[in-house]
Protein backbone atom coordinates (compact mmCIF):
# COMPACT_ATOMS: atom_id res chain seq x y z
CA UNK A 1 0.00 0.00 0.00
CA UNK A 2 1.67 3.21 -1.18
CA UNK A 3 0.93 5.87 1.45
CA UNK A 4 2.95 8.96 0.54
CA UNK A 5 2.67 12.71 0.93
CA UNK A 6 1.34 12.58 4.47
CA UNK A 7 -0.45 15.85 5.18
CA UNK A 8 -1.64 17.43 8.40
CA UNK A 9 -5.35 18.29 8.55
CA UNK A 10 -6.81 20.51 11.25
CA UNK A 11 -10.55 20.39 11.84
CA UNK A 12 -12.23 23.55 13.16
CA UNK A 13 -15.64 22.55 14.51
CA UNK A 14 -18.27 25.18 15.32
CA UNK A 15 -20.21 24.84 18.56
CA UNK A 16 -23.97 25.34 18.88
CA UNK A 17 -23.65 28.54 20.93
CA UNK A 18 -23.14 32.21 20.04
CA UNK A 19 -19.45 31.84 20.85
CA UNK A 20 -16.95 32.20 18.02
CA UNK A 21 -14.71 29.62 19.73
CA UNK A 22 -14.23 26.45 17.68
CA UNK A 23 -13.16 23.01 18.79
CA UNK A 24 -9.82 22.11 17.18
CA UNK A 25 -8.25 18.75 16.47
CA UNK A 26 -5.49 17.68 14.05
CA UNK A 27 -4.84 14.40 12.23
CA UNK A 28 -2.20 13.15 9.82
CA UNK A 29 -3.79 11.95 6.59
CA UNK A 30 -2.65 9.91 3.61
CA UNK A 31 -4.38 7.96 0.86
CA UNK A 32 -3.52 5.62 -2.01
CA UNK A 33 -5.74 7.41 -4.54
CA UNK A 34 -5.18 11.15 -4.41
CA UNK A 35 -7.19 11.69 -7.58
CA UNK A 36 -10.33 11.13 -5.48
CA UNK A 37 -9.44 14.07 -3.19
CA UNK A 38 -9.26 17.11 -5.52
CA UNK A 39 -9.86 19.51 -2.62
CA UNK A 40 -6.78 18.17 -0.84
CA UNK A 41 -4.35 17.40 -3.66
CA UNK A 42 -3.41 19.27 -6.80
CA UNK A 43 -2.61 17.35 -9.99
CA UNK A 44 0.82 18.03 -11.49
CA UNK A 45 1.68 16.80 -15.00
CA UNK A 46 5.30 16.58 -16.09
CA UNK A 47 5.79 17.96 -19.61
CA UNK A 48 9.09 16.11 -20.19
CA UNK A 49 7.86 12.70 -19.06
CA UNK A 50 4.92 11.27 -20.99
CA UNK A 51 1.91 10.09 -18.92
CA UNK A 52 3.69 11.04 -15.68
CA UNK A 53 1.23 12.50 -13.19
CA UNK A 54 1.82 13.42 -9.56
CA UNK A 55 -0.32 14.93 -6.85
CA UNK A 56 0.75 17.52 -4.34
CA UNK A 57 -1.02 18.81 -1.26
CA UNK A 58 -1.89 22.49 -1.53
CA UNK A 59 -3.86 25.32 0.09
CA UNK A 60 -1.88 24.81 3.30
CA UNK A 61 -1.56 27.50 5.96
CA UNK A 62 1.76 28.89 7.23
CA UNK A 63 2.17 25.91 9.60
CA UNK A 64 1.72 23.39 6.78
CA UNK A 65 -1.84 22.45 7.80
CA UNK A 66 -4.92 22.03 5.66
CA UNK A 67 -7.92 23.56 7.46
CA UNK A 68 -11.39 22.02 7.30
CA UNK A 69 -14.05 24.23 8.87
CA UNK A 70 -17.60 23.14 9.60
CA UNK A 71 -20.41 25.58 8.88
CA UNK A 72 -21.74 27.64 11.74
CA UNK A 73 -24.83 26.09 13.29
CA UNK A 74 -28.13 27.93 13.15
CA UNK A 75 -31.80 27.12 13.65
CA UNK A 76 -32.33 26.26 9.99
CA UNK A 77 -29.54 23.67 10.10
CA UNK A 78 -30.63 22.40 13.52
CA UNK A 79 -34.26 21.96 12.48
CA UNK A 80 -33.24 19.86 9.48
CA UNK A 81 -30.90 17.64 11.50
CA UNK A 82 -32.19 14.13 12.16
CA UNK A 83 -30.00 13.45 15.20
CA UNK A 84 -27.03 15.71 16.02
CA UNK A 85 -26.47 18.83 13.85
CA UNK A 86 -22.77 18.99 14.78
CA UNK A 87 -22.18 15.41 13.62
CA UNK A 88 -24.17 15.99 10.45
CA UNK A 89 -22.28 19.19 9.56
CA UNK A 90 -18.96 17.48 10.19
CA UNK A 91 -20.15 14.53 8.10
CA UNK A 92 -20.72 16.82 5.11
CA UNK A 93 -17.08 17.92 5.28
CA UNK A 94 -15.81 14.35 5.67
CA UNK A 95 -17.80 13.31 2.59
CA UNK A 96 -16.57 16.31 0.57
CA UNK A 97 -12.86 15.99 1.34
CA UNK A 98 -12.30 12.22 1.73
CA UNK A 99 -14.72 10.64 -0.74
CA UNK A 100 -15.05 10.98 -4.52
CA UNK A 101 -17.74 13.26 -5.90
CA UNK A 102 -20.38 11.72 -8.16
CA UNK A 103 -19.63 14.29 -10.86
CA UNK A 104 -15.96 13.23 -10.97
CA UNK A 105 -16.73 9.84 -12.48
CA UNK A 106 -14.33 8.20 -9.98
CA UNK A 107 -16.89 6.91 -7.49
CA UNK A 108 -16.21 3.26 -8.41
CA UNK A 109 -12.45 3.48 -7.95
CA UNK A 110 -10.96 1.76 -4.88
CA UNK A 111 -8.89 3.58 -2.28
CA UNK A 112 -7.31 3.11 1.13
CA UNK A 113 -6.87 6.03 3.52
CA UNK A 114 -5.68 6.55 7.07
CA UNK A 115 -6.20 9.26 9.70
CA UNK A 116 -3.70 9.24 12.58
CA UNK A 117 -3.89 11.17 15.83
CA UNK A 118 -0.81 11.31 18.06
CA UNK A 119 -1.03 11.27 21.87
CA UNK A 120 1.48 11.10 24.71
CA UNK A 121 0.76 7.39 25.17
CA UNK A 122 1.06 6.56 21.47
CA UNK A 123 -0.99 7.05 18.35
CA UNK A 124 -4.42 6.02 17.16
CA UNK A 125 -4.80 5.20 13.46
CA UNK A 126 -8.16 4.93 11.72
CA UNK A 127 -8.08 3.04 8.43
CA UNK A 128 -10.95 3.33 5.99
CA UNK A 129 -11.14 2.06 2.44
CA UNK A 130 -13.23 0.98 -0.52
CA UNK A 131 -12.30 -2.26 -2.28
CA UNK A 132 -12.62 -3.19 -5.95
CA UNK A 133 -16.08 -4.64 -5.27
CA UNK A 134 -17.35 -1.31 -3.95
CA UNK A 135 -17.48 -2.33 -0.27
CA UNK A 136 -16.51 0.26 2.34
CA UNK A 137 -14.83 -0.67 5.60
CA UNK A 138 -13.50 0.91 8.80
CA UNK A 139 -10.46 -0.79 10.34
CA UNK A 140 -11.31 -3.89 8.32
CA UNK A 141 -15.01 -4.05 9.30
CA UNK A 142 -17.52 -3.59 6.47
CA UNK A 143 -19.89 -0.61 6.73
CA UNK A 144 -22.14 1.15 4.29
CA UNK A 145 -20.95 4.57 3.13
CA UNK A 146 -23.39 6.56 5.29
CA UNK A 147 -22.40 4.70 8.48
CA UNK A 148 -18.71 5.06 7.60
CA UNK A 149 -19.02 8.84 7.20
CA UNK A 150 -21.00 9.13 10.45
CA UNK A 151 -18.46 6.98 12.33
CA UNK A 152 -15.52 9.03 11.05
CA UNK A 153 -17.33 12.23 12.07
CA UNK A 154 -17.94 10.89 15.58
CA UNK A 155 -14.31 9.82 15.92
CA UNK A 156 -13.07 13.27 14.86
CA UNK A 157 -15.45 15.00 17.27
CA UNK A 158 -14.55 12.65 20.14
CA UNK A 159 -10.85 13.34 19.51
CA UNK A 160 -11.41 17.00 20.46
CA UNK A 161 -11.93 15.96 24.10
CA UNK A 162 -9.78 12.81 24.18
CA UNK A 163 -6.24 12.90 25.59
CA UNK A 164 -5.32 9.23 25.29
CA UNK A 165 -4.71 6.94 22.31
CA UNK A 166 -6.12 3.93 24.17
CA UNK A 167 -9.33 5.81 25.03
CA UNK A 168 -9.89 6.85 21.41
CA UNK A 169 -9.11 3.31 20.21
CA UNK A 170 -11.78 1.96 22.59
CA UNK A 171 -14.26 4.41 21.13
CA UNK A 172 -13.34 3.37 17.57
CA UNK A 173 -13.82 -0.27 18.54
CA UNK A 174 -17.26 0.57 19.94
CA UNK A 175 -18.29 2.27 16.69
CA UNK A 176 -17.03 -0.68 14.66
CA UNK A 177 -18.98 -3.17 16.79
CA UNK A 178 -22.18 -1.12 16.80
CA UNK A 179 -23.23 0.98 13.79
CA UNK A 180 -24.46 4.53 14.64
CA UNK A 181 -28.12 3.48 14.42
CA UNK A 182 -27.61 0.59 16.84
CA UNK A 183 -25.72 2.80 19.29
CA UNK A 184 -28.59 5.27 19.13
CA UNK A 185 -31.08 2.50 19.98
CA UNK A 186 -28.98 1.23 22.90
CA UNK A 187 -28.64 4.75 24.32
CA UNK A 188 -32.16 6.06 23.60
CA UNK A 189 -34.34 2.94 23.13
CA UNK A 190 -35.50 1.72 19.74
CA UNK A 191 -38.03 3.89 17.86
CA UNK A 192 -41.07 2.13 16.36
CA UNK A 193 -44.20 3.41 14.64
CA UNK A 194 -47.46 1.51 14.15
CA UNK A 195 -51.18 2.21 13.80
CA UNK A 196 -53.81 1.13 16.31
CA UNK A 197 -57.43 1.63 15.25
CA UNK A 198 -56.25 4.12 12.64
CA UNK A 199 -54.27 6.21 15.15
CA UNK A 200 -50.52 6.61 14.63
CA UNK A 201 -48.49 5.47 17.65
CA UNK A 202 -44.84 6.51 18.06
CA UNK A 203 -43.19 4.43 20.77
CA UNK A 204 -39.79 3.51 22.20
CA UNK A 205 -38.84 -0.11 22.91
CA UNK A 206 -36.41 -1.09 25.70
CA UNK A 207 -33.20 -2.35 24.11
CA UNK A 208 -30.26 -4.41 25.40
CA UNK A 209 -27.05 -5.82 23.99
CA UNK A 210 -26.93 -9.57 24.64
CA UNK A 211 -23.71 -10.37 22.75
CA UNK A 212 -23.11 -12.68 19.79
CA UNK A 213 -23.96 -9.77 17.49
CA UNK A 214 -27.56 -9.77 18.74
CA UNK A 215 -29.82 -7.15 20.33
CA UNK A 216 -32.83 -7.84 22.58
CA UNK A 217 -36.10 -5.85 22.41
CA UNK A 218 -38.76 -5.82 25.14
CA UNK A 219 -41.80 -6.03 22.86
CA UNK A 220 -44.22 -6.79 25.70
CA UNK A 221 -44.16 -6.73 29.49
CA UNK A 222 -41.17 -8.88 30.43
CA UNK A 223 -41.04 -10.50 26.97
CA UNK A 224 -37.81 -9.99 25.02
CA UNK A 225 -37.31 -10.78 21.37
CA UNK A 226 -33.99 -11.06 19.54
CA UNK A 227 -32.73 -9.19 16.48
CA UNK A 228 -29.34 -9.21 14.79
CA UNK A 229 -27.22 -6.05 14.83
CA UNK A 230 -27.59 -5.86 11.04
CA UNK A 231 -31.39 -6.01 11.27
CA UNK A 232 -31.39 -3.51 14.12
CA UNK A 233 -29.40 -1.08 11.99
CA UNK A 234 -32.00 -1.34 9.22
CA UNK A 235 -34.92 -1.20 11.70
CA UNK A 236 -33.72 2.08 13.23
CA UNK A 237 -32.99 3.46 9.78
CA UNK A 238 -36.61 2.70 8.88
CA UNK A 239 -38.34 4.19 11.91
CA UNK A 240 -35.88 6.91 12.94
CA UNK A 241 -34.87 8.25 9.54
CA UNK A 242 -38.00 7.34 7.55
CA UNK A 243 -36.31 5.00 5.06
CA UNK A 244 -38.74 2.72 3.20
CA UNK A 245 -36.15 0.62 1.35
CA UNK A 246 -36.46 -2.40 3.64
CA UNK A 247 -39.24 -4.77 2.58
CA UNK A 248 -38.82 -6.69 5.84
CA UNK A 249 -39.19 -3.83 8.32
CA UNK A 250 -40.96 -0.98 6.54
CA UNK A 251 -44.51 -0.57 7.92
CA UNK A 252 -44.23 -3.79 9.92
CA UNK A 253 -47.24 -4.41 12.18
CA UNK A 254 -46.92 -5.42 15.86
CA UNK A 255 -48.12 -8.92 14.95
CA UNK A 256 -45.40 -9.36 12.32
CA UNK A 257 -42.80 -7.78 14.61
CA UNK A 258 -43.59 -10.41 17.26
CA UNK A 259 -43.13 -13.16 14.70
CA UNK A 260 -39.81 -11.75 13.43
CA UNK A 261 -38.16 -11.32 16.85
CA UNK A 262 -39.77 -14.26 18.70
CA UNK A 263 -39.80 -16.82 15.87
CA UNK A 264 -43.41 -17.82 16.60
CA UNK A 265 -46.85 -16.38 15.94
CA UNK A 266 -48.58 -14.53 18.78
CA UNK A 267 -52.08 -15.27 20.06
CA UNK A 268 -54.81 -12.63 20.11
CA UNK A 269 -54.32 -12.20 23.86
CA UNK A 270 -50.55 -11.78 23.47
CA UNK A 271 -51.11 -9.22 20.69
CA UNK A 272 -53.47 -7.16 22.87
CA UNK A 273 -50.97 -7.19 25.74
CA UNK A 274 -48.14 -6.25 23.34
CA UNK A 275 -50.03 -3.26 21.91
CA UNK A 276 -51.04 -2.08 25.40
CA UNK A 277 -47.41 -2.38 26.55
CA UNK A 278 -46.08 -0.49 23.54
CA UNK A 279 -48.64 2.30 24.01
CA UNK A 280 -47.43 2.72 27.60
CA UNK A 281 -44.07 3.68 26.07
CA UNK A 282 -45.27 6.35 23.66
CA UNK A 283 -42.40 8.63 22.71
CA UNK A 284 -44.04 11.91 23.68
CA UNK A 285 -45.30 10.49 27.00
CA UNK A 286 -41.79 9.30 27.86
CA UNK A 287 -40.28 12.66 26.89
CA UNK A 288 -42.80 14.49 29.07
CA UNK A 289 -42.22 12.17 32.04
CA UNK A 290 -38.44 12.52 31.85
CA UNK A 291 -38.69 16.28 31.43
CA UNK A 292 -41.01 16.59 34.43
CA UNK A 293 -38.61 14.51 36.57
CA UNK A 294 -35.75 16.73 35.44
CA UNK A 295 -37.69 19.88 36.37
CA UNK A 296 -38.46 18.63 39.88
CA UNK A 297 -34.79 17.72 40.32
CA UNK A 298 -33.96 21.42 39.93
CA UNK A 299 -35.34 21.95 43.44
CA UNK A 300 -32.25 20.13 44.73
CA UNK A 301 -29.94 22.71 43.09
CA UNK A 302 -29.03 25.74 45.28
CA UNK A 303 -30.73 29.02 44.23
CA UNK A 304 -33.00 27.22 41.78
CA UNK A 305 -36.71 26.37 42.21
CA UNK A 306 -39.35 24.83 39.94
CA UNK A 307 -43.04 25.79 40.07
CA UNK A 308 -45.47 23.70 37.96
CA UNK A 309 -48.36 26.21 38.00
CA UNK A 310 -47.61 29.94 37.74
CA UNK A 311 -49.39 32.84 36.05
CA UNK A 312 -47.69 36.07 35.05
CA UNK A 313 -49.25 39.46 35.90
CA UNK A 314 -50.78 37.99 39.06
CA UNK A 315 -50.53 38.74 42.76
CA UNK A 316 -49.94 36.08 45.38
CA UNK A 317 -52.16 37.94 47.84
CA UNK A 318 -55.20 37.70 45.53
CA UNK A 319 -57.56 35.04 46.92
CA UNK A 320 -59.64 34.80 43.73
CA UNK A 321 -57.51 32.28 41.86
CA UNK A 322 -60.22 31.18 39.40
CA UNK A 323 -59.22 33.90 36.95
CA UNK A 324 -55.79 32.25 36.53
CA UNK A 325 -57.04 28.68 35.95
CA UNK A 326 -56.71 28.72 32.17
CA UNK A 327 -53.38 30.54 31.97
CA UNK A 328 -51.15 28.54 34.28
CA UNK A 329 -47.60 27.81 33.08
CA UNK A 330 -44.47 26.05 34.27
CA UNK A 331 -41.75 28.30 35.71
CA UNK A 332 -38.26 28.19 37.22
CA UNK A 333 -36.82 30.86 39.52
CA UNK A 334 -33.03 31.17 39.45
CA UNK A 335 -30.56 33.33 41.35
CA UNK A 336 -27.68 33.79 38.93
CA UNK A 337 -24.21 35.24 39.38
CA UNK A 338 -25.21 38.73 38.23
CA UNK A 339 -28.99 38.59 37.72
CA UNK A 340 -32.16 37.03 39.09
CA UNK A 341 -34.16 35.08 36.50
CA UNK A 342 -37.73 33.90 36.01
CA UNK A 343 -38.03 31.32 33.24
CA UNK A 344 -41.57 30.51 32.16
CA UNK A 345 -43.14 28.39 29.42
CA UNK A 346 -44.76 30.28 26.57
CA UNK A 347 -47.83 28.08 26.41
CA UNK A 348 -50.33 27.22 29.12
CA UNK A 349 -50.26 23.86 30.90
CA UNK A 350 -53.57 22.81 29.32
CA UNK A 351 -52.27 23.39 25.78
CA UNK A 352 -50.38 20.96 23.57
CA UNK A 353 -46.71 21.79 23.04
CA UNK A 354 -45.99 22.50 19.34
CA UNK A 355 -43.45 20.09 17.88
CA UNK A 356 -41.60 22.74 15.85
CA UNK A 357 -40.70 25.48 18.26
CA UNK A 358 -37.09 26.58 18.84
CA UNK A 359 -38.07 28.92 21.65
CA UNK A 360 -40.88 27.64 23.88
CA UNK A 361 -39.65 29.48 26.99
CA UNK A 362 -39.59 33.15 27.97
CA UNK A 363 -36.40 34.04 29.87
CA UNK A 364 -36.83 37.12 32.07
CA UNK A 365 -34.12 38.97 33.97
CA UNK A 366 -36.22 40.19 36.87
CA UNK A 367 -35.75 43.20 39.13
CA UNK A 368 -37.75 45.43 41.46
CA UNK A 369 -40.18 47.79 39.80
CA UNK A 370 -39.04 51.35 40.60
CA UNK A 371 -40.93 53.19 37.87
CA UNK A 372 -42.86 52.32 34.75
CA UNK A 373 -42.86 48.76 33.56
CA UNK A 374 -45.08 45.77 32.96
CA UNK A 375 -45.42 43.97 36.29
CA UNK A 376 -44.73 40.23 36.11
CA UNK A 377 -45.64 39.27 39.66
CA UNK A 378 -46.45 40.96 42.94
CA UNK A 379 -45.52 39.71 46.42
CA UNK A 380 -44.98 40.87 49.99
CA UNK A 381 -41.71 41.08 51.86
CA UNK A 382 -41.97 41.89 55.55
CA UNK A 383 -44.30 44.94 55.57
CA UNK A 384 -43.64 46.00 51.98
CA UNK A 385 -45.49 45.15 48.77
CA UNK A 386 -43.01 44.56 45.94
CA UNK A 387 -43.61 44.26 42.22
CA UNK A 388 -41.11 42.73 39.83
CA UNK A 389 -40.59 43.57 36.18
CA UNK A 390 -38.71 41.58 33.58
CA UNK A 391 -36.40 42.08 30.63
CA UNK A 392 -37.13 39.26 28.18
CA UNK A 393 -33.86 37.76 26.91
CA UNK A 394 -33.82 35.79 23.64
CA UNK A 395 -32.22 32.34 24.07
CA UNK A 396 -32.92 30.04 21.13
CA UNK A 397 -32.53 26.30 20.69
CA UNK A 398 -30.61 25.17 17.62
CA UNK A 399 -33.07 22.28 17.18
CA UNK A 400 -36.86 22.53 17.37
CA UNK A 401 -37.65 19.13 18.88
CA UNK A 402 -36.85 19.85 22.55
CA UNK A 403 -39.67 19.62 25.10
CA UNK A 404 -40.61 22.56 27.31
CA UNK A 405 -39.11 20.73 30.29
CA UNK A 406 -35.78 20.30 28.53
CA UNK A 407 -35.76 23.94 27.42
CA UNK A 408 -36.57 25.19 30.93
CA UNK A 409 -33.85 23.03 32.50
CA UNK A 410 -31.20 24.07 29.96
CA UNK A 411 -31.95 27.76 30.44
CA UNK A 412 -31.97 27.35 34.22
CA UNK A 413 -28.32 26.24 34.20
CA UNK A 414 -27.46 29.05 31.77
CA UNK A 415 -29.12 31.54 34.12
CA UNK A 416 -27.33 30.13 37.18
CA UNK A 417 -23.99 30.73 35.42
CA UNK A 418 -25.03 33.92 33.58
CA UNK A 419 -21.79 35.84 34.15
CA UNK A 420 -19.60 32.92 33.02
CA UNK A 421 -21.78 32.27 29.96
CA UNK A 422 -21.83 35.96 29.02
CA UNK A 423 -18.07 36.45 29.41
CA UNK A 424 -17.41 33.38 27.28
CA UNK A 425 -19.57 34.86 24.51
CA UNK A 426 -21.84 31.80 24.47
CA UNK A 427 -25.07 33.84 24.76
CA UNK A 428 -24.55 37.35 23.39
CA UNK A 429 -28.07 38.56 24.33
CA UNK A 430 -27.29 38.65 28.07
CA UNK A 431 -26.61 42.34 28.84
CA UNK A 432 -23.69 43.58 30.87
CA UNK A 433 -24.69 44.62 34.41
CA UNK A 434 -24.97 48.32 35.29
CA UNK A 435 -25.14 50.22 38.57
CA UNK A 436 -28.90 50.63 38.06
CA UNK A 437 -29.42 46.89 37.53
CA UNK A 438 -27.38 46.19 40.67
CA UNK A 439 -29.53 48.61 42.72
CA UNK A 440 -32.75 47.06 41.46
CA UNK A 441 -31.71 43.48 42.11
CA UNK A 442 -33.60 41.61 44.83
CA UNK A 443 -31.87 41.13 48.17
CA UNK A 444 -31.51 37.60 49.50
CA UNK A 445 -34.48 38.18 51.78
CA UNK A 446 -36.64 39.57 48.96
CA UNK A 447 -35.63 36.70 46.69
CA UNK A 448 -36.69 34.17 49.35
CA UNK A 449 -40.01 36.00 49.83
CA UNK A 450 -40.64 35.88 46.08
CA UNK A 451 -39.83 32.17 46.09
CA UNK A 452 -42.29 31.56 48.94
CA UNK A 453 -45.01 33.56 47.17
CA UNK A 454 -44.55 31.66 43.92
CA UNK A 455 -44.60 28.37 45.82
CA UNK A 456 -47.82 29.38 47.62
CA UNK A 457 -49.43 30.36 44.32
CA UNK A 458 -48.40 27.08 42.65
CA UNK A 459 -49.43 24.90 45.60
CA UNK A 460 -53.01 26.17 45.46
CA UNK A 461 -53.54 24.22 42.27
CA UNK A 462 -52.48 20.95 43.91
CA UNK A 463 -55.04 21.22 46.68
Amino acid sequence: MNMVNIMKIKFLINSNSDSQVKEEVSFLYSTTNKALNPYLYKRITHAKVQNATKYKSYRLNEWGEFLIRTDRLNMQIGNKAKIDPTIEQLGKKVKTYFFARRSSGNTKEPFASVLTRKFKDGKCSIYFNKNVYGTFSLNGVSLNKTDLITSLSKIILRATICDSASTLEDYVEKLITYPPNVLYALENRTPYIFFDNGIRQEVRINTKDIGNKEIALEISDGIWGVMSIKDMNTFVNTFKHGSERSKKWSRITPKRLWQEVMGTECSDAQLKLMIAWLKQNRTQDMVNRRAEELLYSLNDVPNMNYFPSISLHSNAQNTDFTQYKDRLRKAVLVKGQIYDWLLISKINNNQKHPTNRNQAVESYIISKKLGDGNELFGFSHEDEDISIVGNNICIDNVQNNSSIGDQLSTRAYIAMNDETVSNAGMIHTIPRPTEDSHNRRLTDGEFNSLKESLQEFSDRWDE
